[in-house]
């Protein structure tokens, strides 16, 4: 599976991507996360998207709506979350994956924000901790 999590102490959760993501893959690895009691005491997700295999998001419409739908419940369940999604500054797809998390902070309470590498995401975030982007 092209969807990797990589729980770290201290309420953080690093998820890798790989190669070409489904949206189905994409939401089994979301949907996962609600059968996991980790979950209840997070604070960070660190969204990694920087594998130069990485290939865009290609979702329609349709399908955008059903990961926010099955995110929402997760985001309610736990409010405090501070999601930073970093990408490929080079992906030639960039701006497609870069409306997809827009989507996110639109439907989300979670605090969620777009960086090209992983030391600004973890200066925003706060964290000091190496997560090899």
């Amino acid at each position: 599976m092209p969807v990797k999590q990589h729980w770290l102490p201290s309420g953080i959760l690093h998820i890798s991507y790989y190669g070409k993501v489904t949206s189905k893959e994409l939401g089994e690895s979301t949907l996962g996360l609600s059968g996991d009691a980790r979950f209840d005491n997070l604070k960070i997700i660190i969204s990694g998207w920087t594998d130069p295999e990485n290939e865009s998001l290609e979702f329609e419409e349709e399908q955008i709506r059903q990961l926010g739908a099955y995110m929402m419940p997760l985001a309610l369940s736990n409010p405090r979350v501070k999601l930073a999604g970093i990408l490929n500054p080079n992906n030639k797809n960039r701006w497609e994956m870069v409306n997809f998390f827009e989507t996110l902070i639109e439907a989300l309470p979670w605090e969620i924000k777009v960086f090209d590498s992983g030391a600004q995401a973890t200066i925003w975030l706060g964290v000091d901790v190496h997560i090899g982007m």
